[in-house]
């Protein structure tokens, strides 16, 4: 399964690293606005707006549920032409916005893993109460592995859902050129950014 990061039309040239890069810095900004400004559900409204951009980057990367889902780097296993699909972030987005608060940089955040799996084995997880819990977000896909759920690579490996950790996650990015080449550029951006 190749991975494609979708293109980038009407945005003046920018290329998804800059769009990453803009949402970023507006969630920092609107945190902080929000923060300021907010009397009455301000942790809410922070919450809101960090979920919020961690999606709209997840979705430049093509880990989305529409019709330009490219980037997925996991999947489900024996996938049937048409079947309805969920791109679900293997670490809860509330786990994410959480890990945030506790001072885990957005431009980390924006690569934990997504996986496309079926309507069926969202349903599961739902059932079984895993949908926004997670055990351990050392071992990402812990959830999967006690719902049965089976995982691949794009590179057709499969994943120990059971050990699989975020090392592995890492090193799999990194294998990647598609995505480890923007996340290169996020960060070195990024920091170049925060020290002038």
């Amino acid at each position: 399964m190749p991975v494609r990061i979708p293109g980038v039309r009407g945005k003046g040239g920018a290329s998804p690293a800059d769009l990453i890069l803009e949402h970023i810095e507006l969630c920092r900004e609107n945190v902080k606005t929000i923060e300021r400004i907010a009397t009455h559900q301000k942790k809410r409204e922070m919450r809101n707006e960090i979920n919020k951009r961690i999606r709209a980057c997840n979705n430049l990367l093509g880990m989305t549920s529409g019709s330009r889902r490219f980037g997925h780097i996991y999947r489900e296993t024996d996938l049937q032409k048409g079947e309805k699909l969920v791109s679900e972030h293997v670490i809860p987005v509330s786990e994410l916005t959480s890990l945030y608060e506790n001072g885990t940089p957005l431009e980390e955040l924006i690569f934990y893993p997504i996986a496309l799996i079926s309507n069926a084995s969202n349903a599961l997880l739902n059932k079984r109460g895993l949908n926004r819990s997670r055990k351990d977000c050392s071992k990402p896909f812990s959830r999967y592995s006690e719902a049965g759920i089976k995982v691949e690579s794009h590179l057709g490996r499969e994943v120990e859902t059971k050990t699989w950790g975020m090392a592995d996650h890492w090193d799999l990015i990194n294998e990647t050129p598609e995505l480890s080449n923007i996340m290169d550029a996020v960060y070195s951006r990024s920091l170049s950014h925060k020290s002038h």
